[in-house]
């Protein structure tokens, strides 16, 4: 009710992101069983709060991000079941691949929504494409978020040999090793960007820096990260690339111009 009196009436769509660290598989932590991810982390239940204030205002479009593996095991009839609760009987999941759709860097995320969302394709971007045009960090600039940043000490003697596509560090994820500290190789896409991913430059022995991230994930250059250097990092790595979520809200706006 407090929502619905400082919007002045239901909202023609909601658009909602609840935490994805019960459902990643980078989080070692994750509960095995899909059904304890949504029952049993105190951030997997924030999905049921999404579901329920959706309910409770009734807009005529949604659209929810999550990781793929949300819909694991019994997760998908788990969703189900909960949109159908409050009304929606009909959702789909839609599994996009962010690089096929203009992104520099991979990303495999999940848009469950009361509507199809099929995205244009579009050429691949490689990490040269994406970095043109920004100068060194160790020379003077004024682009935002663009300082120079050192190795850490337990990656600078091992940054040096690392090869391109290789990474200097490895750690333990849910189900795998993961990568971290790899070298980019300019001519392909960039590897996921997490948001505690760290990247060796391509052709420089130095760290990327928080612009060049963004840059991976089609932020313009005058959008200004504020906080701590590794906020802004994980601001960037827990984001919905600006290029996707464009083409997402193009989609929902025709939709709802239909039904207006």
């Amino acid at each position: 009710l407090e929502i619905l009196k400082e919007i002045e009436g239901p909202p023609d769509v909601i658009i909602a992101s609840p935490p994805c660290e019960p459902f990643t598989a980078a989080n070692p932590r994750r509960h095995k069983k899909p059904w304890a991810r949504f029952y049993e982390d105190s951030q997997g239940d924030l999905i049921f709060h999404t579901t329920r204030i959706i309910g409770d205002l009734s807009p005529k479009l949604f659209v929810v991000e999550n990781v793929v593996p949300m819909v694991d095991g019994e997760g998908r009839s788990i969703l189900k079941e909960e949109f159908a609760k409050i009304g929606y009987n009909k959702i789909h999941f839609n599994f996009v691949s962010v690089e096929k759709h203009g992104n520099p860097s991979a990303r495999n995320r999940l848009f469950i929504s009361n509507i199809h969302l099929e995205l244009q394709k579009k050429k691949l971007v490689s990490v040269e494409d994406a970095l043109f045009g920004l100068p060194s960090p160790s020379l003077p600039n004024e682009i935002h978020n663009h300082s120079y940043v050192h190795f850490t000490h337990q990656v600078k003697d091992k940054a040096f040999k690392v090869k391109k596509g290789q990474a200097a560090v490895y750690f333990r994820g849910a189900v795998s090793e993961k990568k971290q500290w790899i070298k980019l190789d300019e001519k392909t896409i960039s590897p996921t960007i997490m948001g505690k991913s760290r990247f060796i430059h391509p052709s420089e022995d130095r760290a990327l820096t928080p612009r060049e991230h963004a840059r991976l994930m089609t932020y313009p250059d005058n959008f200004e990260f504020i906080g701590s250097i590794s906020s802004v990092y994980n601001q960037i790595g827990e984001s919905v690339p600006p290029i996707v979520s464009q083409s997402i809200a193009k989609k929902v706006k025709i939709k709802l111009d239909d039904l207006i």
